[in-house]
Parts: structure tokens; sequence; C-alpha cells
């Protein structure tokens, strides 16, 4: 079973769905990653708000990472 995701910072379950903008999307680029493959090396990032605390919680795609890094 999924567990509901929880603030970093003060542990409320009080989050709020969003997204990081500036003049493109926020995303994450690992180091060492070989950048001539088929596909990008760019992270996409959810993006959460605690009501609680303002805290801005972020997560990464991680089975791309895992297909980056193979």
């Amino acid at each position: 079973m999924a567990q509901e995701p929880t603030c970093n910072r003060c542990g409320s379950s009080e989050l709020l769905d969003g997204s990081l903008n500036s003049s493109g999307q926020v995303r994450f680029r690992p180091e060492g990653i070989n950048f001539f493959t088929l596909r990008t090396a760019d992270i996409a990032l959810k993006t959460r708000i605690c009501m609680a605390c303002g805290s801005i919680n972020l997560e990464g795609d991680i089975e791309k990472l895992k297909l980056l890094r193979s």
C-alpha cells in the first residue's frame, strides 16, 4: 500500500501539489551521466507545498534515474 506523502520539515500530510516556475521547468540533472543517449538526462520534479509550515517538498523520478545510470 502506498504511503501518504508527508512534509519533510514538520511531518504534516496537508500537502498541495504545484510546480516551481522559472523561464522553463525546473529539473534535476544528475552528475556523471552520459548525455549521448536517446533520452534527456533531465529528471522531472514533483512539487508540493506544506499547508502547515510552508515548506516546499521536491520529489524526483527515480525510475528514469535508474534507466540513465544503467
